[in-house]
């Protein structure tokens, strides 16, 4: 078994979504848009033009998606510096078992690399990573499978020989999409049983993922 895996980065290992929720419904409400928590999990895991067209189909072709989106985002911003957003519940754990494992190491995450190498060096994980690839780094975000594909090549590996630890829907099609062996890990949504049939295995957190690991290293 080749040891190359790429991970997302909210939601799976660290806490944004619910902090970019609250603070997206929080901005919505302060603004007088109808939000609830259903529509806004859409968001999570996304491109500024994915929301958009979510933002139009549900308000009208009228409506400002750009100038709520900027908002939102500057908000969501401001709310990093009183809100820390912690990591996940045994993503430390993870990572360290998979770089001592001897784990070929990528990130492919929807979010910007200012706020992503933020992230990486206050919660010190940076060193975790051979490579990371961001959403304003294509073209093209999740749910395409685009972001996956250039993280296998810039760590030159076939999608088939890699691993993709995912936990939103979006990601999960994007993962599967690219061909990869897509372990789900669902935090905040659900999985179709459409996806649940197409992916290597579903764990039900980080220690689980361990687990399943060690039990593919015994098989070796």
């Amino acid at each position: 078994m080749q040891k190359n895996i790429i991970l997302d980065f909210d939601g799976t290992l660290i806490d944004t979504e619910r902090v970019m929720m609250r603070s997206v419904m929080e901005y919505a409400e302060m603004n007088g848009v109808p939000n609830d928590e259903e529509f806004m999990l859409k968001f999570v895991g996304v491109s500024p033009q994915y929301i958009a067209g979510l933002l139009k189909d549900r308000f009208g072709a009228d409506f400002d998606a750009v100038g709520f989106i900027n908002g939102a985002v500057d908000y969501f911003n401001k709310t990093l510096v009183t809100r820390p957003t912690p990591l996940m519940d045994g993503a430390k754990e993870l990572l360290e078992f998979l770089k001592n494992d001897g784990w070929y190491m990528g990130l492919a995450t929807s979010t910007y690399r200012k706020i992503v190498d933020f992230e990486l060096k206050f919660h010190d994980i940076a060193k975790f990573f051979d490579v990371v690839v961001c959403g304003n780094e294509v073209e093209h975000t999740k749910p395409s499978p685009e972001i996956y594909l250039k993280t296998a090549g810039v760590m030159g590996v076939l999608p088939k020989n890699c691993f993709a630890l995912e936990d939103s829907t979006v990601g999960i099609e994007s993962a599967l999409s690219a061909g990869m062996k897509t372990v789900a890990i669902p935090d905040l949504h659900k999985i179709s049983d459409e996806n649940r049939e197409k992916c290597f295995a579903v764990v039900k957190d980080r220690y689980d993922a361990i687990r399943l690991f060690r039990l593919l290293d015994e098989k070796e």
